[in-house]
């Protein structure tokens, strides 16, 4: 029986404090019966604490969740059962809204993934086709100098778009840790050649003169991963999409640099 209670715990049971002296715990407490609350006594006398949580009914038969710390003690000769009770409604409303968000965040991660998978496929099949009609253009183009350099190019901007779907598909291992790095040898040349012709062609396209400059010897090839450097490249050049600040220029510089670790 309970022997002594605060008017916090009887308010929160919407009762009088003379009112829940000599109730049994299991009067309010719907996890428990008198089985049970003998066990739980034999228990918390082995114990001597313990912390659980539970359900307690107020005289409205409505209920609110509580975490209850008990410790068992002696007093004058005599063992007690001394229980502390939390209302912790908010608590388990908090632990609801954390659920919920979780499940619309895997939700958006699904839609996500397969937004990506839907467009690489998407993009990928005429890609696919356009070079192979590249290369059926460049057998044709024996003599003209210019124009296989052109389609070269196209074709470079091709596997470009290629690895950066790539990519854009490897993205959605981060969440799930399978990320992984693939090293390759990389040509210099190659990279900067592609780098070059797009950002020529987009400022001859803006008025401007583009300029090229480039520390002494670079080395014919770096190691790598391609799929990161191309990344990593994406981030690049981007000045020429925002010719406003540079409208006034007559011509932009940029500069290579080769760093190493």
């Amino acid at each position: 029986q309970i022997q002594y209670a605060n008017r916090s715990a009887a308010q929160s049971l919407q009762l009088e404090l003379p009112d829940l002296l000599g109730k049994q715990v299991f009067d309010f407490d719907t996890s428990l019966n008198q089985t049970t609350w003998d066990a739980l006594w034999t228990e918390l006398e082995v114990r001597g604490h313990m912390v659980v949580e539970s359900e307690h009914r107020r005289a409205d038969g409505s209920t609110f969740p509580v975490e209850v710390s008990i410790n068992h003690v002696t007093f004058a000769g005599s063992p007690f059962n001394c229980a502390v009770v939390r209302d912790i409604s908010e608590r388990h409303q908090s632990a609801r809204k954390l659920e919920l968000a979780l499940d619309e965040a895997r939700r958006t991660k699904q839609a996500r993934d397969q937004f990506i998978a839907n467009l690489s496929h998407e993009i990928r099949s005429p890609l696919t086709a356009i070079l192979g009609f590249v290369d059926l253009i460049d057998q044709r183009l024996e003599t003209d100098e210019e124009a296989r350099t052109w389609v070269e190019l196209v074709r470079r901007n091709g596997h470009h778009l290629d690895r950066m779907l790539t990519a854009l598909l490897q993205m959605r291992n981060v969440d799930s840790g399978q990320d992984e790095v693939a090293i390759e040898r990389v040509s210099m040349d190659e990279m900067l050649a592609l780098e070059i012709a797009i950002a020529h062609r987009n400022a001859t396209d803006a008025g401007l003169e583009f300029v090229v400059i480039a520390p002494g010897a670079l080395p014919t090839s770096f190691l790598a991963d391609q799929t990161r450097l191309l990344q990593a490249k994406s981030c690049r050049f981007r000045w020429l999409s925002s010719q406003s600040s540079i409208r006034n220029s007559r011509f932009h510089k940029i500069w290579a640099y080769l760093l190493t670790n």
